[in-house]
Parts: C-alpha cells; structure tokens; sequence
C-alpha cells in the first residue's frame, strides 16, 4: 500500500487525464494507492511532484520505470506504473505487457 498523499496524487492524475469525474479520480487513486508495490514509492512521489524518475530496478533490477517509458516510446507514467507493478507482482507472464504501449 503507497504511503503517499492522495489529494495531490488526485491533483496529479488529473493533469495526466483531465477529462474525467472527481468519482473516478477519486477510485483510480485510491485503487493505485492499495495495490502499487512500495518499492515502487519513491517514483510515485517524484511524478507527483514534477520531479526526474529515479531509476529504481524491478525484475532482477531489469525494468525501472523510464526504461518502460522509452522502450513504450511515450510518457503515460501511469499505465507504465501499472504495468510494472504488475511484473513485480506476477513475474515473467508480465513481461510482455511492459513493451506494449497504451492504446
């Protein structure tokens, strides 16, 4: 569970995807808040706040989050987030999906 304050994480996602209800704000918050891996906090925190990406290894320190954004070639941080905190979860199954950008 991210230990991160979920009113500028709103604030964040909303600049991410500004057409959307304060409901789903709201829900996607919470649910990234329940189910991102901590180890993942430090990146949560930097993009909430505008800040550069630390290069925090998952999978064998394989994958960091702007590896998954240069390999999608794109800057949806949170369905990358997703993506890799998936990985982390479930392992090589995963992979494939961090190669795969957002439709």
């Amino acid at each position: 569970m991210l230990n991160v304050n979920k009113k500028a994480l709103i604030e964040r996602i909303k600049e991410a995807a500004p057409h959307a209800s304060e409901k789903w704000y709201d829900n996607y918050a919470e649910r990234l808040i329940t189910t991102i891996d901590d180890t993942l906090i430090t990146n949560v925190e930097e993009w909430i706040n505008h800040q550069p990406l630390s290069p925090i290894g998952v999978g064998d320190k394989k994958y960091t989050i702007n590896l998954v954004l240069s390999m999608r070639g794109n800057n949806d941080f949170l369905s990358a987030l997703e993506d890799l905190n998936d990985y982390m979860l479930h392992g090589s199954a995963y992979e494939m999906r961090l190669w795969r950008a957002k439709r």
